[in-house]
């Protein structure tokens, strides 16, 4: 009985502090900011995984890139005249 007491002492406590302080408007932007913060955090996961896609996208790329240039240099070394003649 006596926690219940002290408990319902610190209440009227903060909301006293509350009250005088203004607190009201801090809890509404603590909020908001905490949303700001969730969306940030969602969108930072999106990015991040159309990064790893791009990223994932690029490399192919790079190896068809790759291969392309291997087949040019394979055909630029065909020695062309030596095929005409026979």
């Amino acid at each position: 009985m006596s926690k219940l007491l002290e408990y319902q002492e610190l209440d009227k406590k903060i909301k006293k502090i509350k009250k005088e302080s203004g607190n009201g408007n801090l809890e509404k932007t603590v909020e908001n900011l905490n949303k700001v913060i969730k969306d940030s955090q969602t969108k930072i996961l999106e990015l991040e995984e159309t990064s790893k896609k791009l990223l994932e996208t690029l490399n192919k790329l790079m190896e068809v890139q790759k291969k392309g240039i291997s087949y040019v240099e394979k055909c630029s070394n065909i020695d062309i005249e030596s095929m005409s003649e026979e």
